[in-house]
């Protein structure tokens, strides 16, 4: 038997007419193995370690036709098939990151939406009421740290509006000052507001638009602090923008109108022109003609050496003011008689020397013969009585000894036999400093320099009385 060997062919029974398949055979075929063949396993499948199953081939069909099927299929058509299912996957991997992405951050996809998420946080404020008595002392001096204030604290939503915080404070500020009458306006009060660390600085709270500043500078940790400070009647507000028209319109009010003064504030009185114009004169007359001079206007007494004596503001004051007073006192070549015009001021002053002179003669002028007064009293010319002989008395006893204390330091003194603290302060600023001292003192010379209470001077002196017995 050769090595090929010649087999029965197992289509020679069939007709010729199926020796080939028709169109709609091979079409139907195709669709049976697409749909037979099992899926290639994805990328998401192969990262997580799925181990599923691939799709079981129809039940209308048996496996070997379909396995016959796949054979007959080109293989340029079946990895085309493969590539495009694995660009499904991979595009299905994509999208299912993004939904797991989505899922943990939900406030960033808020945020790509443009979607904001606005939560109203809870504000505490801490509010100071100042009012005028406050910021006045004895005297009506203002204060630099208001006293007597009052504080209270008030929680409020951040959403609240603006007109409805403004009411709280005045409701707040109503409650603690029931003195406070007619200033239910907030154009009545000074409101600063400052946030430690974030906005120390106190700034102040007039329109919505400070408001939402406010707000936004406050946290929920945070305390925002606020000093509502009372105006004076007389306050206007010049502030346009502080309040809204509606507004503005309630709290005018109609201010009384000013006369003005006409003429009298323009117009010069006539002593102070006559004046003016008098200086004007002199410094024409007496500018210096000596360059080297440090002043530009001088007087120059001629019959002293040509002696320069500049000419100052007080120097025109008093040279003008003694011309308007007459000829006699001054005039615009010779100065009056004073001591701001004397050449030689080591001289007795002209002045002085008249008043001297004119002392001396009205004391000449008063003087009379000396008047002697007599009074005779009742009993003046009657002998005076002999005095009775004084009893006899015993002979004068010698002192006795004084009890002196030992010399130590103060300190030491005052801790030993225990002398107050303020009393002690008390000698060091009279500079005594050793207790050897006080044995030359007396006790009412130590009391009325050092200005010792009744119990300083008590402590003091049982101090003393301890220190003697102990050196004796």
């Amino acid at each position: 038997m050769s090595d090929f060997e010649l087999q029965d062919d197992p289509w020679a029974n069939e007709p010729s007419e199926a020796s080939l398949p028709s169109l709609s055979q091979l079409h139907q075929s195709h669709t049976i193995t697409a749909a037979s063949k099992p899926q290639p396993r994805r990328r998401s499948q192969r990262l997580e370690g799925s181990s599923q199953a691939p799709p079981k081939a129809l039940a209308s069909q048996p496996a070997s036709r379909a396995k016959g099927q796949a054979r007959a299929e080109p293989p340029e058509d079946a990895e085309r098939r493969l590539d495009d299912s694995n660009e499904e996957s991979d595009e299905e991997v994509v999208a299912k990151k993004r939904r797991r992405r989505r899922k943990s951050c939900p406030a960033e996809d808020a945020e790509q939406d443009g979607d904001s998420i606005e939560r109203s946080i809870k504000v505490s404020y801490t509010v100071t009421c100042v009012t005028l008595s406050n910021l006045r002392g004895k005297g009506g001096k203002l204060l630099k740290t208001p006293k007597d204030t009052k504080s209270e604290v008030l929680c409020l939503q951040s959403d609240e509006p603006f007109d409805a915080f403004k009411a709280q404070l005045l409701a707040l500020f109503s409650r603690n000052y029931k003195s406070v009458k007619n200033k239910d306006s907030w154009r009545w009060y000074d409101v600063r507001w400052s946030v430690a660390r974030t906005h120390p600085t106190p700034t102040g709270l007039r329109t919505e638009d400070h408001f939402t500043i406010m707000l936004g500078k406050a946290t929920p940790k945070g305390e925002v602090k606020i000093q509502m400070t009372e105006r004076s009647k007389g306050y206007r507000d010049d502030d346009s923008s502080s309040s809204s028209p509606d507004q503005s319109s309630e709290d005018e009010r109609p201010s009384k109108k000013r006369r003005s003064k006409k003429g009298k504030g323009d117009e010069i009185p006539a002593h102070e022109a006559e004046a003016a114009e008098l200086q004007i004169q002199l410094d024409e007359k007496w500018q210096c003609p000596d360059s080297k001079c440090p002043s530009k206007v001088c007087w120059i007494a001629k019959s002293h050496g040509n002696i320069h004596i500049p000419l100052t503001a007080k120097e025109f004051t008093v040279w003008t003011t003694a011309i308007m007073k007459g000829p006699d006192c001054a005039t615009l070549d010779s100065p009056p008689n004073h001591h701001f015009f004397d050449p030689d001021p080591n001289s007795r002053s002209p002045l002085v020397a008249n008043r001297q002179v004119n002392s001396a003669a009205q004391r000449d002028r008063f003087q009379g013969p000396p008047i002697h007064m007599h009074n005779y009293m009742n009993g003046a010319s009657t002998p005076v009585n002999d005095q009775a002989t004084s009893t006899p008395t015993a002979a004068p006893q010698p002192l006795a000894r004084v009890h002196r204390g030992a010399a130590m330091p103060l300190a030491e003194f005052a801790t030993t036999f225990g002398l107050q603290q303020s009393v002690m302060e008390k000698f060091c600023e009279h500079d005594i400093l050793d207790a050897e001292s006080l044995n030359y003192l007396s006790v009412d010379q130590i009391r009325e320099t050092l200005k010792l209470s009744i119990g300083e001077f008590g402590n003091f002196l049982a101090t003393k009385a301890k220190w003697e017995i102990a050196n004796n």
